[in-house]
């Protein structure tokens, strides 16, 4: 089975040798490669869309990081779990606050 080869995807900051890219530019590096080159000033490493993802819940929402850390990102989705979010550690009473809010 052949090796899978993972990219990390970078903004260069000056120019290497063994690249076709010049400072300013977005490009991909070997993932075994970037360390050396963040570590030698390079190139530094661009988060993912993923990474960026933003808490869409209301500010005001009770225990909004950690159930957006959950993978809820919206009240209703929230409200629909229901009992359920014991199950994910959220306490008795944050739940009555959750099933509270917007009344």
């Amino acid at each position: 089975m052949a090796k899978e080869t993972k990219y990390v995807k970078v903004l260069w900051i000056k120019c290497h040798w063994d690249y076709a890219y010049s400072a300013g530019m977005n490009g991909i590096v070997d993932a075994e490669r970037a360390p050396e080159l963040i570590k030698g000033g390079f190139v530094i490493p661009i988060p993912d869309a993923e990474d960026k993802k933003v808490n869409t819940l209301p500010e005001d929402f009770p225990g909004r990081d950690k159930l957006f850390n959950m993978g809820f990102e919206t009240v209703q989705q929230v409200k629909d779990a229901g009992e359920a979010l014991l199950d994910e550690g959220i306490s008795q009473t944050m739940l009555k606050k959750i099933m509270k809010y917007g009344e």
